[in-house]
């Protein structure tokens, strides 16, 4: 609601003086203002048993506190005499208006009036201050000259006596705002500060003085009617936070709605004039404040606004004044977008035995660039699709509270090390896990045939060379990759393993615990050795092979070393 001020009070205030006054006004209207405390009855207008009309009619006639139905409004009105009919005044359902208001130029500007009244059965207190306001709609453009020529306002009585009114008072006192089209809110206020005889007395003016033409207005229609009492100098009892419902924001940015709160006495009226002051933590999630220290508007309203620090978390921040009892506003930083994602913990390095789990989960951790814990980000980790590897209890995990993921892992059945990596969509730099399998202690590998023969340059050796491998209960070891070597250079093999021709040449022991090659001799005699290894095994010693390739043609013995082996396949 746009809100105008009185002007400078006169006998005749003339509409250059009422604009000049603007500018030093003060009182404000509507927004965070307390309802109502004193009752108005049929302050609304709603009441079937007040509505009637009177006046109108006979040239110059008159009535004072004539009775609209059945009250609690009265209304008085005034003609003058035989030149101008008096107004109308009417009740209807939500409404009280006051109709038909002229002015004639004769010797002068001669107007007809009226005005509603009602005597509350409230005394004045001294020490307090009323405030009346009401809601009127009229023909045309309301403004402060209007208003200061009594053509539409109001006024407190008693007794039948002025104590103040909106033609007269003090432009501090008096306030105009726009509610809607042709739609206004007067109020006036009044300070009591001895005591006064007889009850409050409202009265709803149409009453203009010198006011003719376009400066008239003919009819003036009043919806809504409150007073309200407060001390005139109030002691701030509490602090009220306006919306204290918990906001969040991103850290480094502002929070969406600022931090309100009202300064009330013990009545509950507005204490202007206080210094409120706003308090964020100074250490972990806080806030950044645009004020520490803010003076409350007449409405007993303070305002600071708020940004969240770096530090995600919650917190509250506290408004205090002194001697009242304070407020609090719970608040959240949240954790900005990822900027970073690690390993940590004792997953980051560790073993297994093939096929077991490995002792410690693989922990990641993502973070914000200013380093705070980001939940609810989905990470994904993967392993190596072959050879040594691990089987995890998930492939993509979404952070906890703490920003934290972590899956399981389980060995397979290949020794060796290998990296798992942990990554988030839009960090680029993922993380890793070093991860080992193990063979149990006690596994042994050892020469299962083919350890010392001859073979013909450019021939196959007889005899397959064969490695046998056993768990610690001595059973076979099925699945672990045996990887055979020959010299490089000089006399040598390569090896043949039924479907691979090459060397080295990897071969995975069968049901049987048993990985077995063919030697194939190159073309240059001599005598060499082959060896056999885990492979990703680690202290276990090679089996070592000795051949001899001989010339072609030249081959005695038929089964090695004089002794059986075992062919190939």
């Amino acid at each position: 609601m746009n809100t105008i001020h009185s002007p400078e009070p006169s006998r005749r205030r003339g509409a250059l003086a009422l604009t000049a006054a603007l500018a030093g006004a003060t009182l404000l209207l509507g927004g965070l203002a307390r309802a109502a405390n004193v009752p108005v009855p049929n302050g609304d207008f709603s009441s079937s048993g007040n509505v009637g009309s009177i006046g109108g009619g006979v040239l110059g006639a008159s009535a004072t506190d004539a009775a609209i139905g059945s009250g609690p409004w009265t209304g008085t009105y005034f003609g003058a005499l035989g030149l101008l009919v008096p107004p109308t005044l009417s009740i209807s359902p939500g409404e009280a208006k006051i109709g038909g208001l002229l002015g004639v130029n004769v010797l002068g500007i001669v107007n007809n009036g009226g005005y509603f009244s009602q005597t509350l059965p409230v005394t004045y207190e001294a020490g307090k201050r009323y405030t009346v306001t009401a809601r009127v709609s009229v023909t045309g453009v309301l403004d402060l000259g209007a208003i200061a020529r009594g053509n539409v306002g109001l006024a407190l009585r008693a007794n039948g006596a002025t104590l103040a009114s909106t033609k007269t008072a003090p432009p501090q006192l008096v306030s105009l705002g726009t509610v809607g089209v042709n739609e206004y809110q007067i109020q006036l206020r009044h300070d009591v500060t001895a005591p006064v005889a007889g009850n409050v007395d409202i009265q709803l003016l149409g009453t203009p003085s010198g006011v003719l033409g376009v400066n008239l207005l003919g009819s003036a229609t009043y919806t809504r009617v409150t007073l309200d009492a407060s001390a005139i100098d109030p002691v701030a009892g509490a602090v009220i936070a306006i919306d204290s419902s918990t906001q969040s924001a991103t850290v480094g940015q502002p929070f969406a709605r600022p931090l309100t709160v009202r300064v009330e006495d013990a009545l509950g009226d507005p204490v202007p004039n206080v210094a409120v002051t706003f308090s964020a933590p100074t250490a972990g999630a806080g806030a950044v404040l645009t004020a520490t220290s803010v003076q409350t508007g007449p409405d007993g309203v303070a305002t600071a606004n708020a940004t969240a620090n770096t530090v995600a978390g919650a917190y509250t921040i506290g408004v205090s004044v002194a001697g009242a009892t304070p407020a609090i506003f719970p608040m959240v930083n949240t954790a900005g977008a990822p900027a970073s994602v690690d390993a940590f913990g004792d997953g980051t390095a560790q073993s297994a035995d093939v096929a077991t789990a490995f002792p410690a989960p693989l922990l990641a951790k993502v973070r914000d660039s200013y380093g705070n814990p980001v939940p609810g980000v989905m990470t994904t980790f993967s392993v190596p699709a072959s050879g040594a590897s691990a089987a995890l209890s998930a492939s993509q995990v979404p952070t906890d509270a703490d920003g934290i993921s972590a899956v399981t892992a389980v060995a397979n059945a290949l020794p060796g090390s290998y990296t798992a990596t942990v990554q988030v969509a839009g960090v680029g730099q993922p993380s890793t896990f070093a991860l080992r399998n193990t063979l149990p202690i006690g596994t042994t590998i050892e020469e299962g045939g083919g350890g010392s023969q001859y073979g013909e340059a450019g021939g196959a050796f007889r005899c397959a060379l064969e490695v046998a491998v056993k768990r610690p209960d001595a059973s076979p070891y099925a699945g672990l990759l045996v990887r055979f070597t020959a010299p490089a250079a000089g006399a040598s093999a390569t090896f043949f393993d039924g479907t691979n021709s090459d060397t080295p040449l990897t071969v995975a022991t069968g049901a049987d615990g048993k990985a077995r090659v063919q030697a194939i001799a190159n073309g240059i005699e001599g005598d060499y050795q082959v060896t056999a290894e885990l492979a990703g095994a680690d202290g276990y010693p090679p089996v070592v092979f000795s051949l001899r390739n001989l010339a072609a043609g030249s081959l005695i013995f038929t089964d090695g070393f004089d002794s059986p082996c075992r062919p190939f396949p």
